[in-house]
């Protein structure tokens, strides 16, 4: 290599390890502080972001601040509600207005505008795709509920099948039974896996 190049490369290196020493501090500087003053922090810097139009910033930044586990005030709710549905995000201003409603009295100043703001988003297709998905989910839940109950008294069964088979004093009769149970409960839960499986699949297609 030239010397002129490994002297640039040399540079290079030693400008870039500089800039990370005087710039990694400040980094995470807000890293160190309590998130309630963080949340104050970027509360200020939203403000900014709304006055100057940043539409987008504004919600990233309000994302963060959600995510910050402090309470969330709701003209902060009001202002991302508006803020999305200015971006055409209705499922956002639809869940942040909802959130907004349930935070707030009916004498709130923004109250009859909410409202309609709910009413309008609430019958987009975006919020109405949601519930679907929603819906489809908890029958998922719910379903996986079931088959896990199965599979719980599967395994009862077939330990029962094992004692008795291990039990002198356990009859061929008694033995037929308990096997007869865990046949049918192992039908029972390859049914049930087999429903939850095409549920799935249905719901991940749609």
């Amino acid at each position: 290599m030239e010397p002129s190049r490994t002297i640039f490369s040399a540079c290079r290196i030693f400008c870039l390890l500089c800039l990370t020493l005087t710039f990694a501090p400040c980094a995470l500087a807000d890293d160190d502080l309590p998130a309630a003053v963080r949340a104050d922090i970027l509360g200020r810097k939203i403000i900014k972001e709304i006055a100057s139009k940043q539409h987008e910033a504004a919600l990233a930044d309000i994302a963060i601040y959600k995510g910050l586990g402090v309470s969330v005030p709701p003209s902060l709710l009001w202002e991302e509600a508006k803020l999305a549905d200015t971006t055409g995000d209705c499922l956002r201003s639809f869940h942040a207005v909802k959130d907004f409603l349930q935070g707030v009295e009916r004498s709130n100043s923004h109250y009859t505008e909410a409202l309609d703001l709910y009413t309008k988003c609430e019958g987009s297709p975006a919020v109405a795709a949601e519930a679907v998905r929603v819906e489809k989910l908890e029958a998922l839940r719910k379903k996986s509920g079931s088959c896990d109950a199965i599979v719980k008294q599967l395994r009862n069964a077939e330990t029962a099948v094992e004692a008795c088979a291990n039990d002198a004093n356990c009859n061929t009769s008694r033995l037929k039974i308990l096997e007869t149970t865990a046949a049918r409960l192992d039908q029972s839960s390859d049914d049930c896996i087999t429903e939850y499986n095409k549920m799935y699949k249905m719901s991940a297609s749609q």
